[in-house]
């Protein structure tokens, strides 16, 4: 076996093992009506374009009845939050597509004026950032991509450990 094939096959075992501890690692997604989800969406200015479509598209697909972003205490809730910020040069643009299971739970000892409430961000994470130096279409089409592949994911996720596929 050459020292590629072998690389290749290492690669693809790792992932399957890593597959096989994933179901313990995703626990914290189980809900009790695993039809509905709560999300949380949110974007800055100078993200051209409506992303907020694709998530819930991604919802429809996967017949998850989107919730409202505040959800009972600890539940899963999707959040999908996607940042951009341009260069000074004008000549691109840096942006962040978080995508993420987040649960709220009671603040301990919380002080008057603060919140009752604190919110945990579980792994894995399904977001990614970058910097784009292309046309304002081909910044859309790139990042419309891209958070749609990382909700796709992270529904997969859902999907599988409430429903044991």
């Amino acid at each position: 076996m050459t020292r590629t094939k072998m690389v290749v096959v290492g690669l693809m075992l790792f992932t399957v093992q890593g597959a096989q501890g994933q179901e313990t690692q995703l626990g914290h997604l189980k809900k009790d009506n695993p039809n509905e989800l709560n999300v949380m969406f949110a974007q800055n200015e100078y993200c051209l374009g409506s992303y907020e479509r694709i998530v819930n598209n991604e919802l429809i697909k996967s017949r998850i009845k989107k919730l409202g972003e505040f959800a009972e205490m600890n539940v899963p809730i999707l959040w999908v939050s996607i940042t951009c910020t341009p260069m000074d040069s004008g000549t691109g643009l840096i942006f962040n597509i978080d995508v993420d299971f987040v649960r709220r739970v009671p603040a301990y000892n919380p002080q008057p004026g603060e919140l009752s409430w604190t919110t945990i961000t579980h792994s894995p994470s399904y977001g990614n950032h970058g910097y784009i130096r292309d046309s304002a279409t081909e910044t859309e089409q790139f990042i419309s991509s891209a958070l749609r592949g990382f909700v796709e994911n992270a529904l997969s996720d859902y999907l599988r450990i409430n429903f044991d596929l």
